[in-house]
């Protein structure tokens, strides 16, 4: 969850330089927060495309995971809200995704990384018709098994990161200036009231 507020001390500013309109000032700093974190997803979205290596999401697929529960008169901040489970890695970059093959399985997830050699996966086609990389659970054997030996043992996907991990990532490194974004936002906004455009 990423909120994006105004800082009281901004507030306080913005009161100033709007007051021969200051009736308007809450609702001016609503729209504002409001654009910005429309902003702050288009963003955010176009950061996790660039840094992860995924098949599976563009940047507009990105976006539709994040929701926004946008900012009122009588509170002043939006959140962002991202949602999704676990990403296969087969939706990521993979070397080799035809079952039955005896090729060595490499893939990356992100972008600037190289291709990791995955020694103990392979890549299968299950009855449902669906394919994915995946390794033996050692230990763990399945229901209908014969015998206890690596033959029998259950199938496990090999899993990402889920969308909110990617746009967590992406947030923490500092790739993408919320704060930025809304002052830039404000800035537009306010010289917009004061020109009477608005």
């Amino acid at each position: 969850m990423i909120e994006i507020r105004i800082p009281e001390e901004k507030i306080n500013e913005i009161d100033k330089k709007l007051q021969k309109v200051q009736e308007k000032t809450p609702n001016e700093l609503k729209k504002v927060v409001n654009a910005s974190a429309k902003e702050a997803r288009k963003e955010l979205a176009k950061e996790v495309q660039k840094r992860y290596a995924t098949k599976k999401y563009n940047a507009k697929g990105i976006r539709e995971q994040i929701s926004i529960e946008n900012a009122t008169v009588g509170k002043v901040e939006a959140t962002l809200k991202a949602k999704g489970e676990a990403t296969e890695l087969g939706d990521f970059k993979v070397s080799n995704m035809t079952p039955g093959t005896r090729k060595m399985v490499r893939a990356k997830v992100l972008r600037s990384g190289g291709m990791e050699r995955l020694y103990d996966a392979f890549v299968v086609r299950f009855k449902s018709g669906h394919v994915a990389v995946v390794e033996r659970a050692h230990g763990k054997y399945m229901r209908a098994a014969k015998k206890k030996n690596k033959h029998w043992e259950k199938l496990e996907k090999k899993l990402s990161p889920s969308v909110p991990q990617m746009i967590g990532q992406a947030y923490d490194k500092g790739d993408v200036d919320l704060q930025q974004t809304l002052y830039k936002k404000l800035e537009e906004h306010i010289g917009a009231v004061l020109g009477g455009t608005k």
